[in-house]
This record gives structure tokens, sequence and C-alpha cells, in this order.
């Protein structure tokens, strides 16, 4: 068994070293190719968590796994990094398409990954069983590593966030355990939904994976997808909870004449129903890639100390205008949601807009 490679960030960016690593093949990593390195790396993690834990020795035993044949999949000679958007036997919009011999991986879908250090051991995994013929379907084994060992991780970052000060500190308000997602775009228990609080910002993330539309190669012409998320928090006593601003950002790909919709409506549970904000996005007689942002400065507030529930619904909506399906695919996708908050004294009255 050779040792895991760590490879650490050496830019504000959060790439990964673009010192060369040997690996099986007689290739090397280099010139940028962060983002193969990232899945080798998170491959081995994989294969040390198999190896090392209790937890992983029980999975491979269960399972009748064949570690020698998974750690074959993490051969430079298998794994491709490409520009082109990746479509699944079913018509979705996925990150990497894994087959025997080939694990195909979209650049732009796993920088962000790395980028924001999602939690995606168990997606690694994932495709290490496809590219060795095993099913995984709906992650039935794969979903095991969704909360991967901290200990095991790449470890990235050269300086390390300091902590807030106590007053300012939210990191035990939202109950992650407790969220309830549903919808076709953040499917209720999926493995590809994504959280994160970040205790530095006091901001609460969501990558919701399936949130994502395809039109033209799939045969369709109209592509929806919807994602209800319902968040617990508690406020301390003498305190409220304000939720100062939500965004909602992504990426389209379109061919001509194709219009999104994108919409949201975010607030506090028995609290005042808030207009529903919508962004349109058209590709008119031209085609267009880019990213979009929607922000929405909601400020739902709690009640003074307690429980409260934060509610957040979105659409995605992508329709070819022209009704015509096309050899070529256009997709919109939301890659992540934030929501800002802070807490302030219950005797404080926001700021009128």
């Amino acid at each position: 068994m050779k040792p895991a490679h760590m490879i650490l960030a050496l830019t504000l960016s959060l790439s990964l070293s673009n010192t060369a690593v040997a690996r099986r093949g007689g290739t090397d990593i280099g010139g940028g190719d962060t983002i193969r390195a990232f899945f080798l790396n998170a491959g081995d993690a994989v294969i040390s968590y198999l190896t090392t834990t209790t937890e992983g020795q029980k999975l491979v035993a269960s399972q009748g796994l064949n570690l020698e044949s998974l750690e074959k999949s993490l051969d430079v000679n298998i794994i491709k990094v490409v520009d082109e958007t990746l479509i699944d036997r079913t018509g979705s919009l996925v990150d990497a398409l894994g087959e025997k011999g080939s694990i195909t991986l979209n650049k732009l879908n796993w920088a962000q990954h790395i980028e924001h250090e999602a939690d995606v051991y168990f997606l690694v995994f994932h495709e290490m069983l496809r590219e060795n013929g095993i099913n995984d379907d709906n992650y039935v084994i794969s979903k095991s590593l969704k909360s991967f060992p901290e200990n095991l991780k790449i470890k990235k970052a050269l300086i390390s966030k300091k902590d807030l000060i106590s007053t300012d500190r939210l990191s035990n308000v939202i109950h992650k355990e407790q969220i309830i997602f549903g919808g076709t775009g953040c499917v209720i228990d999926s493995a590809r939904t994504f959280t994160r609080f970040d205790a530095a910002t006091n901001q609460f993330e969501i990558y919701p994976s399936e949130m994502a539309t395809v039109v033209g190669s799939n045969g369709l012409t109209l592509d929806r997808k919807g994602c209800s998320i319902a968040i617990p928090f508690r406020a301390q006593a003498g305190k409220k909870i304000i939720m100062t601003q939500v965004d909602i950002s992504g990426d389209v790909d379109l061919e001509k004449a194709k219009l999104v919709n994108v919409t949201v409506d975010t607030f506090v549970a028995g609290g005042k129903q808030p207009l529903r904000q919508v962004k349109p996005i058209k590709s008119g007689d031209a085609e267009l890639s880019a990213g979009f942002l929607l922000r929405e400065n909601p400020s739902a507030e709690s009640a003074c100390g307690g429980d409260g529930i934060l509610r957040l619904n979105s659409s995605l909506s992508l329709q070819d205008t022209l009704k015509k399906s096309t050899a070529k695919a256009s997709y919109a996708k939301v890659s992540r949601v934030t929501l800002a908050m802070k807490a302030v004294d219950c005797s404080t009255t926001p700021a009128k807009k």
C-alpha cells in the first residue's frame, strides 16, 4: 500500500501545488492540473479510510470489495479532466462519468468542490466503484463515506481562520443534522447536497448538486427543478437572529433562444411572507456562457430567544423558446446558496430599507 500524497494549497485561490507527483502509468501531474491531482489524492484518502478504520474495514468485508482493484482506478491514464458538459444516461447534468477504464471529471464543477472544501470523498469513491464495474446507483455503497473523517481529509489551506469572539459566534445556532430538504433540486436524503457553516463569517452554505436543468441533447425543450429547505435554528436568550442576505449563485451555458428563470423567497416560519424574487436570463440571438447571482436582503428575523425555522424556497427553469430539441446541450445550474446572518439584542429594530 503506497502512502497518500498530500498536496498543500499555495495560492489564495486554493489551487493545489504544481509540484509534479509521479503516479501509475509513468505520467507526472503538473502544469496546473490541480483537478486530477486532487481527485487522485482524495482517492488515496479513501483507500486509507477503507484499510485503516474499523468502519472502512467492515464496509470492505460486507461488500466484498477488492482494494487492489479499486486502487488501480487511481491512474493518470484513467482519470480525465474536461471542460465539456457531462450528461449521464438519464439526460441529467453530472460532475463526473465513470465507466470501466475511464473516469471523466468536469473541470468547473470539481474546481468549485475544491474551492469550497466540499466533503466529496464519497463522490470520488463512487467513481472508483463505477470504474471497477460495481453498481453504486443512488450511492448505495459510497454514501457510507459522506461524513469523512477530518484527520484523513486533504489539508489545503496554510493559514487557519481565527475564531470569532464569543459574542459574534453563531456556529451553534443552526442545527445541521435537523435540516430538511425537499424537491427535485435537493432531494430529501440525497447524498449530493452538501452543507457547510463558515464560522469566520457566520455564513451557512448549501451546495445543491442536483439543482441543474438541461435541454437540447436530451430531447427536452423545458426542464424545471425546485428546492425547498427548512433550517432549524436557536437564538440565545435575549437575542434574535436576523437573516441579512441570501445569495443564489450558479452558471449557464446556453445556445441561442433559451430562457432561464431563477426564483427565491426566504422567511422565518410564522413570520411575514416575502415577495418572490425572480431573475430571468436570456440568451437571445447569441450563445451565452456566464455565471449569475441572485441576491436577496430579506431582513427575516426570529422571535426573541428560543427556536425557529428558516424556510428557503427556490426554483430553476430552462426553456427553449423555439421549442426545438438540438444536438448540443444547454444547461443552467445553481452551484451555491449562501445565507448570511447575525445576532442582535432583542430591543434592536432593523433599519428601514
